[in-house]
């Protein structure tokens, strides 16, 4: 499997400047771990990200570089690399439409919603695109080609793909670009 026109799809990323690029450049060549998150204001995503800082510097050693995927606005995913020490680019998914393509998306529901309200979290002012949606929490790692070779993939945010298992399949995908 691969990720559909993930060289062209419109996703940018954004700084507390409001920088763009798109993820082609991001990405480049070589391995690249993609990593779904939704939002600043979930705890379960910046102990992600936190995790994820601290592995970029063995994954670069290894050659693989990190692009985390949100689809807030630029500032709140500026937010979300900034508390996480992230020196990783933080992409905006603009209307969710890499999230969707992989069959990421759920619609959220009232009572979530209702939760988030209450913690002062409005999705529609937050989000680019659907404010009634989000991205299911997910890792890619993709090889050189862009064909997904580990992934981990759960609805439950407080799951995600343990850093043991990014560098064991970083390390596999090194090892088979070798052979």
């Amino acid at each position: 499997m691969t990720i559909p026109n993930y060289n062209t799809m419109g996703l940018a990323k954004a700084s507390l400047e409001a920088s763009v690029r798109y993820l082609a450049e991001a990405l480049g060549d070589g391995p690249v771990l993609l990593s779904f998150h939704r939002g600043y204001w979930c705890d379960f995503c910046n102990l992600n990200m936190k995790a994820l800082a601290e592995l970029s510097t063995d994954l670069a050693a290894h050659g693989c570089r990190i692009a985390a995927i949100a689809p807030q606005n630029a500032v709140n995913v500026g937010l979300l690399a900034r508390d996480a020490g992230a020196e990783f680019p933080v992409l905006c998914d603009v209307d969710l439409a890499l999230a969707t393509s992989l069959g990421l998306v759920y619609v959220v529901g009232d009572t979530l919603q209702d939760e988030l309200a209450r913690l002062d979290v409005d999705l529609g002012a937050e989000q680019i695109g659907n404010g009634a949606t989000l991205p299911i929490t997910a890792t890619f790692l993709l090889d050189g080609a862009g064909r997904i070779v580990a992934r981990h993939v759960d609805p439950d945010p407080r799951a995600r793909m343990e850093s043991e298992a990014i560098l064991q399949a970083t390390l596999g995908v090194q090892s088979a670009a070798r052979s």
